[in-house]
């Protein structure tokens, strides 16, 4: 049987995320990553909202309502 083949780069949230949702669609996944699973953005996020230094527009936007959901 042949399979569709998926290369996610990167073991953090999003990119499990990604590669769980790919192996469940069928995909022989791989996962790529340089350090150990979940130990770059995701590790330093470690679910934080920071003070945001965008311009005004939709990710200063998200950035607030995300303050105002997580207070």
């Amino acid at each position: 049987m042949y399979r569709t083949r998926a290369v996610v780069l990167g073991a953090g949230i999003v990119g499990c995320a990604c590669a769980r949702e790919l192996a469940l669609a069928g995909f022989e996944v791989t996962v790529v990553e340089r350090g150990a699973a979940a130990s770059a953005t995701t590790a330093h996020g470690e679910g934080n909202i920071l003070v945001s230094d965008k311009q005004p527009g939709p990710e200063l936007e998200l950035a607030r309502l995300s303050r105002e959901l997580w207070p």
